[in-house]
């Protein structure tokens, strides 16, 4: 199954860059997001491998709020992730 970095958790006047707002293919509802909550989400690079924290629902149209273990760099922002 195939995920997208859509953005950053962010504020008015700050961003989090550990915390990603993620669309899953085909989940448009809180209800079918409620299956990837106890999934793990890995960012991958050519050097660096990194995972997933915590995931929590962000609104009702089936986005995640998933917690990595370090900051992502901004290339991440609209490429996929692995769900473990």
């Amino acid at each position: 199954m195939k995920a997208v970095i859509t953005n950053y958790r962010r504020s008015g006047n700050q961003q989090t860059q550990n915390q990603a707002i993620i669309q899953v293919e085909g989940v448009n509802d809180r209800k079918t997001a409620e299956k990837f909550l106890d999934k793990t989400f890995t960012y991958k690079t050519e050097t660096t491998e990194i995972k997933s924290t915590k995931v929590s629902f962000i609104g009702n149209n089936g986005k995640l709020k998933v917690i990595f273990e370090r900051s992502l760099p901004g290339q991440a922002l609209g490429k996929t992730v692995l769900i473990h």
